[in-house]
């Protein structure tokens, strides 16, 4: 009796704190603060699936919402090596939340080598890999009903992230919580925080796992998908160079490339004298954002 008491007071504490992570990066820094965090770690220890879910889903709140500083204390914490367990647990809802935990952290470049080094970051790509966005959303009871448009919007970075886990598990939640917010009558709300352009952008890019899952996504929700790049650059037609051009945020040079029938081939031999003087692209600045970019 006493430990089935333990194991309810464990259960409602870590969910408690799950739900304490989901709100704001203040928020976040004042429960570690508090020891939160700490709790939370400790638990990760823990037999019980429930408490476990909640752990899983605790860090990934705290990783979504923290910001910066506040994942920097999750590494003094040493919690991407704790995430391993939960990664490799047999329950499909702590697998997935301990992945978007580990992907998130992995996603800040100033924490990535330490994220990676605790192999944690290697499990995503497998797990993912095995998953179907609509049959998880309907096997998990966890996700059956959606995150919120705020956690959402905390996902959208995620989606930008020029890590690849990071990216094709941002794509495949997007691509589940289309699933959902179509039966629930809510699709106006990947328009509302701003998804639908960063969908767009990652369907045509040349990144074949969150390409397919952000074009699937779009389709659900009844959006145009956009035109698609190969990853052979060399490859790309005259055509494909302008929307490479557009989609890195130089859409008013790109009819200059068309003049210039700039294919794949040429684009990779661009210099900054032609980016100058034959695209018209005078200033400096520009130029070098373009070849890095390139």
């Amino acid at each position: 009796t006493s430990d089935r008491r333990d194991i309810n007071q464990n259960r409602v504490g870590t969910g408690i704190l799950e739900n304490l992570f989901n709100h704001s990066e203040a928020a976040c820094g004042d429960v570690i603060a508090m020891g939160g965090l700490d709790t939370v770690v400790d638990e990760c220890q823990s037999q019980d699936v429930e408490t476990l879910r909640h752990c899983a889903s605790a860090l990934a709140n705290a990783a979504m919402y923290g910001g910066s500083e506040n994942q920097e204390l999750m590494i003094k914490r040493h919690v991407p090596h704790w995430l391993f367990p939960l990664i490799v647990h047999q329950d499909e809802t702590i697998k997935y939340y301990a992945c978007l935990a580990i992907a998130v952290l992995g996603a800040n470049k100033e924490i990535e080598a330490v994220v990676q080094k605790s192999g944690s970051l290697d499990q995503v790509m497998p797990f993912l890999l095995k998953k179907n966005p609509a049959e998880f959303a309907e096997m998990s009871a966890k996700q059956s009903h959606g995150q919120s448009s705020a956690w959402l919007r905390r996902l959208l970075p995620v989606l930008s992230s020029n890590r690849e886990e990071a990216k094709n598990l941002a794509a495949f939640h997007f691509c589940m919580e289309a699933e959902i917010k179509v039966k629930q009558g809510k699709t106006s709300l990947f328009e509302e925080i701003g998804a639908i352009e960063a969908l767009k952008k990652v369907a045509s890019s040349p990144n074949g796992i969150a390409s397919k899952y952000a074009a699937q996504a779009l389709r659900i929700i009844g959006e145009d998908v956009p035109h698609k790049l190969s990853q052979q650059v060399p490859t790309w037609t005259v055509d494909d160079v302008k929307e490479w051009v557009k989609q890195i945020g130089f859409a008013n040079f790109s009819e200059a490339f068309v003049d210039s029938r700039v294919d794949g081939d040429l684009l990779l031999q661009l210099s900054e004298d032609m980016l100058r003087e034959d695209i018209q692209m005078k200033n400096g600045i520009l130029r070098r954002r373009f070849l890095r970019e390139l």
